[in-house]
């Protein structure tokens, strides 16, 4: 039997969901025919078979989590029986999952990983595999940690390597660990490459143990480059690439074509984003000019070589040709620099791994402060009058245009730099003396004597029992701040067109209804348990009100069929309930989403927590005035502040987006 396991169906992703089966056991089924349909967090895709054959088992059906590397499919190819076949009565099913966990990973089919159903001894290496081939999976790198990411390969496939000594460098949630061989041998394969996600438990280096050369490995699940490999054929692994699905032995990808004619998936955008490489200076050398991720990595590889290239000139440090590799620098050294107006770009790294230091930087510093006295020394009467002198001034020439810029006159700027030379930051400070010596002294005016507020209520200092209204609003929100995942987006709206006299908390009411009409994802209910989500066809706003008894969010019921007048009363009558004591549990049901108008206190923006099972609560600041640019003049408008807090689990941020962009509209309409 045959087992394909599930491929990375996107950028690192662990798992993903059984929307669909296409097949059923017992079918036969042909090479690139889509057999099942699996939702990831970011698509729905359909994965194609990669083989011909039958299908024996499904391992899981439609709402099952599938993790990636795990088994999804059984098949019987190249005339292999099924022992089902043989045996009428329904025995218990055949178990053909654990031949290719036993068997070795290069006489497994494509997408076969070995795993270890028990954990060894901490103290022992994790490893599978025989005749003499050791496969080493991925240990707990933290305390309980799922996974790592591979940071860098310190081996490549075909090295020797000695037990004991660093073969990898991984990054957990919480740091960067050095991984060291368990094993002295050659290695054989690399499951990942920099960027990968590696789960625990699962495989991470394949290691020759015996003394001999490397096995030729059949194409495997991993997410590694295309088109990469050590074949004879030249064609490469089939490995499942990071946003690509495998398909018998050729890897088939998503290529999107830019508007400058770059030919590259998203995953190889993606990567080249990550390492910083401009794809438009690389020529690709996949099919119909397609750019790969071994050309990114190559092109990395090309900008680092070069980054670390040896300094030609004598007494200054080398400046390189600009590249696009990665400059490997820490954020005290790169503010260093910064200060000191030394390029990056021209500074020889000295660090371990290529890393530039802080004494790289005060010593390129001091190369430029070297060449620009002799330069100065050197310059004919003739050069161009500056307005800011600098004569005997130690500065970087960087620091030099910066004064320039600013007017300011080094020689009479306090140094604080490396050698008593001038920074950028010392330039700044003298720049802010300067002004604050010619600001002119503010008008004195005489203060009139403080007085402190009273106190609103009598306190008593000490704990006191939540009750009632209180309490209820304390549970429920320490709830809803638990379970919903809350996600803020502000705006404004100008509401300077609006009549003298507007009932400014009607019109927002009218604004919700609107804003439900353009985008109804967001007046809805969400089921945590199901998941499910309920989008509702009437509005029913809630309205929280203060008031000294506790926050009451009274809802007015059916909004969307009310006019201004009936809002109005509506409300009000909901206020002086709240105020007598009147009002009921009835009156404060069935919300479909709320609003609150804190505004009417103070604050402009604000991020409140949603009630469940809501979906959304919009927030309302307080007005205020700002001139605004029109055609021909500067006029003062006045703006309303709008918040919305939205339950990401719920709802999209293009939902979000929708609904807040239907109440700004309906807020800046004339009437």
């Amino acid at each position: 039997m045959t087992v394909f396991n599930l491929p990375d169906l996107g950028e690192g992703l662990p798992d993903a969901e059984v929307v669909k089966w296409l097949v059923a056991e017992g079918d036969s089924i042909q090479e690139g025919e889509n057999m099942v349909e699996m939702s990831t967090a970011k698509a729905v895709v359909e994965v194609p078979s990669p083989y011909t054959g039958r299908v024996v088992k499904l391992h899981g059906g439609p709402g099952d989590l599938i993790n990636t590397g795990s088994p999804l499919v059984t098949f019987a190819v190249n005339g292999e029986v099924v022992e089902a076949e043989a045996k009428p009565e329904p025995e218990p099913e055949p178990e053909p999952e654990p031949e290719p966990e036993q068997a070795p990973a290069t006489e497994t089919a494509p997408e076969a990983v070995p795993e270890q159903e028990a954990k060894p001894a901490p103290d022992a290496p994790e490893a599978a595999g025989n005749g003499g081939e050791e496969i080493f999976l991925l240990p707990d790198l933290g305390e309980g940690l799922p996974d790592a990411e591979i940071v860098q390969w310190l081996v490549a496939e075909g090295e020797a390597v000695t037990e004991g000594v660093n073969m990898v460098e991984m990054s957990t949630a919480k740091a960067v660990v050095e991984v060291p061989a368990p094993f002295t041998g050659v290695v054989a394969r690399l499951y990942g490459g920099p960027g990968d996600v590696i789960e625990t438990g699962k495989p991470l280096i394949a290691i020759l143990t015996d003394g001999g050369a490397p096995k030729k490995a059949a194409p495997k699940v991993e997410t590694e480059k295309a088109g990469d490999s050590g074949d004879d054929n030249g064609d490469g692994d089939a490995g499942a690439v990071v946003g690509e699905l495998i398909v018998g032995s050729e890897v088939k990808s998503d290529i999107s074509v830019s508007a400058d004619g770059v030919k590259a998936s998203p995953v190889v955008r993606a990567t080249a984003r990550k390492l910083k490489i401009d794809l438009a200076g690389i020529a690709g050398s996949g099919a119909d000019g397609q750019i790969t991720l071994h050309d990114v990595r190559a092109a990395a590889e090309a900008g680092a070589s070069k980054a670390e290239a040896p300094a030609t000139t004598e007494g200054a440090p080398s400046t390189p040709p600009p590249v696009s590799g990665v400059i490997k620098i820490g954020p005290v050294a790169r503010s260093l620099a910064a200060e000191l107006g030394v390029d990056l770009a021209g500074v020889t790294p000295s660090g371990p791994r290529g890393a530039i230091c802080k004494k790289d930087i005060i010593a390129a510093a001091k190369a430029l402060i070297a060449c620009g006295a002799q330069g100065a020394a050197g310059s004919s009467a003739a050069a161009p009058v500056s307005s800011v002198s600098s004569k005997g001034v130690r500065a970087a020439p960087k620091v030099r245009a910066h004064a320039r810029a600013k007017g300011v006159d080094l020689s009479r700027v306090a140094a604080s730099g490396p050698e008593g030379s001038v920074t950028i930051a010392d330039v700044n400070s003298a720049l802010r003396a300067d002004f604050s010596a010619r600001a002119p002294a503010a008008t004195a005016m005489p203060a009139a004597a403080y007085v402190r507020p009273r106190r609103a209520y009598e306190v008593s200092g000490e704990a006191e029992k939540l009750v009632g209204p209180r309490r209820v609003m304390a549970n429920m929100m320490a709830k809803a701040a638990a379970e919903i995942c809350h996600t803020p987006i502000f705006d404004e709206a100008d509401i300077s067109r609006w009549p003298q006299g507007t009932d400014i908390t009607v019109r927002i009411m009218r604004a919700v209804v609107a804003a439900a009409m353009v985008e109804p994802a967001i007046n809805a209910w969400y089921d945590h348990d199901g998941p499910a989500k309920t989008i509702h066809g009437h509005v029913s706003l809630g309205m929280a009100v203060d008031s000294p008894r506790g926050l009451f969010v009274p809802v007015i019921k059916n909004l969307d069929s009310l006019g201004p007048a009936e809002m109005r009363s509506q409300l009000d009558r909901h206020r002086k309930a709240i105020g007598d004591a009147t009002i009921t549990a009835k009156d404060m049901s069935g919300a479909t989403i709320t609003l609150s108008n804190y505004g009417m206190m103070a604050g402009k923006f604000a991020a409140p927590i949603i009630s469940m099972p809501e979906v959304a609560i919009v927030g309302i600041g307080g007005l205020y005035d700002k001139l605004v640019m029109m055609d021909k003049a500067i006029k003062n408008h006045r703006f309303m502040p709008v918040s919305l807090t939205f339950d990401h689990r719920a709802a999209t941020g293009g939902e979000a987006a929708r609904f807040l962009r239907g109440l700004l509209d309906d807020l800046e309409l004339a009437n």
